[in-house]
């Protein structure tokens, strides 16, 4: 059997009630689940609560809202589950840190009603795959760069990057998140791929991090 037919299996019997198959598919989606928390969140919220906190509360409203999904695919389960969490942190940064339009925020965690990340965010995520060891003020001075050319990318090519490059959404993932074509997506990622190349080129142990 293939790992899409387990899959649709495994939401089948957790829509019935299955408390194990639930927790089954859970427990693969938490290690992307964390990662795209850990990207969204602001740094204000997360002096409030942990990322693994609001993992765990997603995975709670999943089981209370189960029955509600309508997929039995697995790349939709999973933006499925990641919208759960986007409500969720959405809803804490509302709360918490507030809705102020000079944060800087440009990338969504899921369109329309998300927290957004900024483009410091998604350089310090970049400049952290440097894995030579480097004087700190060069390390700060090529985040500023970075984050310069972030801003340059049209706000639906950044998103892309963010959701292929650190949440390791898949093409198919990226485009349902999206409401694009995958070929749509595709042309986007490889266009801001292309042009944050041009800056990675001089950076060493960032280009091969980047595929």
């Amino acid at each position: 059997m293939t790992e899409t037919k387990v899959t649709a299996e495994l939401i089948e019997q957790a829509r019935n009630g299955d408390q194990s198959a639930l927790n089954q598919l859970l427990r693969a989606c938490e290690p992307r689940l964390l990662r795209t928390v850990d990207l969204y969140m602001d740094t204000r919220l997360q002096r409030v609560v942990s990322v693994e906190q609001i993992v765990q509360d997603t995975f709670g409203d999943a089981a209370h809202l189960i029955r509600e999904i309508e997929t039995t695919d697995g790349g939709s389960f999973y933006v499925w589950l990641r919208g759960l969490a986007a409500t969720r942190l959405s809803q804490l940064h509302q709360e918490h840190v507030g809705s102020s339009e000079t944060d800087g925020m440009d990338v969504t965690l899921h369109r329309g009603r998300m927290p957004q990340t900024t483009s410091f965010a998604l350089a310090s995520k970049l400049i952290g795959n440097i894995t030579e060891l480097e004087n700190e003020s060069i390390r700060a001075e090529r985040k500023i760069k970075l984050q310069s050319i972030l801003n340059t990318m049209a706000p639906e090519d950044r998103e892309v990057l963010a959701m292929r490059h650190f949440e390791q959404l898949s093409f198919k993932e990226t485009a349902i998140v999206m409401g694009l074509s995958e070929a749509e997506v595709g042309m986007k990622f490889l266009k801001a791929l292309r042009r944050l190349k041009q800056f990675m080129e001089q950076m060493p142990g960032l280009t091969k991090d980047a595929k």
